[in-house]
């Protein structure tokens, strides 16, 4: 059976004059100085099964007046049009109320019609034949709806939506195992690795993927193959050794990059990350990248879910200097990552952290040189969602020269991208709240510093990203929602593009069927 997807009703009421204090049931009719009061039983209105409400309208016929101020009735927040002529007629708009009483679960008070004002004094009126109109449409909503109504889902959204927004990435190095750490990505080798994965806090361990350089693949098929094999094993990948020929328009020379792929290879690989984010739109994919055009196809599909810009200047002594970039060149890379519309999914591999005699003797990283590196990327770049470092074996040492550089480079990721962030909270619904109406209005409230102003809320359910809207509000429909315990996450970025986000748990009751 076909579900209506548009319903009219009108319902017809008994004038029920109050006080306008009163606002309740009464099983009288005198009328009073205050207006009319006029209730309609809504319990039976089958709003679940649509999608909203179109229109709602609250009209009478005015059968005398007595309005020497020529005062037009309200009700709420509606008035008429004119003022009220014998043997006429009224028309209010009550959609923004009955809409609250239908979906979002508000008390079913009444209206008031209300004939006088704070300056003159209420007209007298005799009013009758009150029909409320309400035209309903659309099909309601449902779980097997929801990734049709989200952009991402998480890990695949734009950011993870954690306390602290931003994606910090160490490649070839474990979760650091000081206290309160920053970063919440890294190249997992082992099972304790993938053990530690909390995507819902952000903690994402990604598994190793040689990329188009893979000596070992040699068909479309086979790069297929091996992306659908990791994502029915990790929550993501990180591919390795994208080289193209090209970069930015540019011919590459052999010599500066021997790794170059193959462009039948790169095209394998481009085609494998589109079968398995279609399969499996939440799989993380990110891509280690030093500005080759050949990413493109993806980014027109704003693919990869992450762009891991390598810009490393000071190099393991096992690797030629000369491999190394500048900062001023890692700028650039940038730059192109701007202009393909990626800079929010792109973040900068800033550095090797290793112990000091790992380093070419004349080029050891300092802390001053690294944190030159962060504030120039993001002063010149704020719309990166994080960074990205290389860790050696060492920086599992809590002792080494390269443990200290991950603990003083998360410290320099504090202080120029948390510190700055605005704070924010969610004002309703409440913690815990149990949701027994068909949708629910979510309210943030985030207080940006130093003179900014919020750019933009992002509203997250479950970790999917459902909507980006420049107001505090979003009204969610939560018959796209499972009965049960739920998650609900805003982010605020502000004027700078410092991000914060908070979260609370919720529940949705159970649903009788429409």
């Amino acid at each position: 059976m076909t579900k209506l997807k548009r319903l009219t009703i009108l319902l017809y009421s008994l004038i029920l004059p109050l006080a306008a204090a009163e606002l309740k049931q009464s099983e009288t009719a005198e009328k009073t100085a205050d207006g009319y009061f006029v209730r309609f039983d809504l319990a039976e209105i089958p709003a679940a099964a649509f999608a909203g409400l179109e229109q709602a309208t609250l009209s009478c016929r005015v059968q005398a007046v007595e309005n020497d101020d020529a005062l037009r009735p309200e009700v709420g927040p509606a008035s008429a049009a004119t003022a009220p002529q014998p043997g006429g007629s009224l028309t209010f708009d009550v959609t923004s109320m009955v809409d609250r009483i239908l979906f979002y679960g508000a008390a079913n008070d009444g209206f008031l019609l209300r004939s006088g004002t704070a300056e003159a004094p209420p007209a007298d009126w005799i009013l009758s034949d009150f029909v409320l109109t309400l035209t309903l449409s659309g099909e309601a909503p449902t779980p097997a709806q929801l990734p049709a109504h989200t952009l991402r889902s998480f890990p695949s959204a734009l950011l993870p939506p954690v306390k602290e927004p931003y994606i910090f990435h160490i490649f070839a190095g474990g979760p650091p195992p000081h206290a309160g750490r920053l970063i919440n990505t890294w190249h997992a080798t082992d099972m304790k690795s993938f053990a530690a994965a909390r995507p819902e806090q952000g903690a994402l361990p990604l598994a190793w993927l040689y990329g188009p350089n893979n000596p070992h693949l040699n068909s479309e098929e086979e790069f297929i193959q091996s992306y659908e094999n990791a994502a029915r094993h990790y929550l993501g990948v990180h591919v390795d050794e994208w080289q193209g020929t090209r970069r930015a328009g540019a011919e590459i020379a052999e010599t500066a990059d021997p790794n170059r792929a193959r462009n039948d290879k790169i095209a394998w690989s481009i085609r494998a990350i589109e079968a398995v984010k279609t399969a499996h739109p939440e799989f993380f994919v990110a891509v280690y990248w030093r500005g080759e055009d050949s990413i493109e196809p993806l980014t027109r599909q704003k693919l990869p879910d992450l762009l891991i810009m390598e810009g490393q200047s000071h190099l393991n002594k096992i690797f030629r200097p000369d491999w190394g970039v500048s900062l001023e060149e890692a700028m650039e890379r940038l730059a192109y990552a701007k202009r393909l519309g990626m800079i929010e999914q792109t973040i900068p591999l800033f550095d090797f952290f290793e112990n000091p005699e790992n380093y070419h003797p004349d080029r050891i990283l300092t802390l001053p040189e690294l944190e030159t590196m962060i504030r120039t990327g993001r002063e010149r770049f704020p719309e990166m969602p994080g960074l990205a470092f290389y860790g050696s074996p060492e920086t599992d040492d809590p002792g080494s020269g390269a443990a200290q550089l991950v603990t003083e480079a998360e410290a320099l990721c504090w202080k120029y991208f948390i510190a700055p962030a605005p704070e924010l909270r969610i004002l309703a619904p409440a913690f815990h709240a149990v949701i027994t109406a068909p949708k629910v209005e979510i309210t943030a409230r985030a207080l940006p510093r130093d003179g900014r102003t919020i750019r933009r809320y992002d509203w997250f359910v479950d970790n999917r990203l459902l909507a980006q809207t420049p107001t505090e509000h979003f009204q969610l429909d939560t018959r796209l929602l499972e009965p049960g315990d739920h998650l609900l996450t805003v982010q605020a970025i502000d004027s700078g593009w410092n991000r914060s986000a908070a979260q609370l748990p919720i529940k949705v009751a159970g649903k009788a069927a429409p």
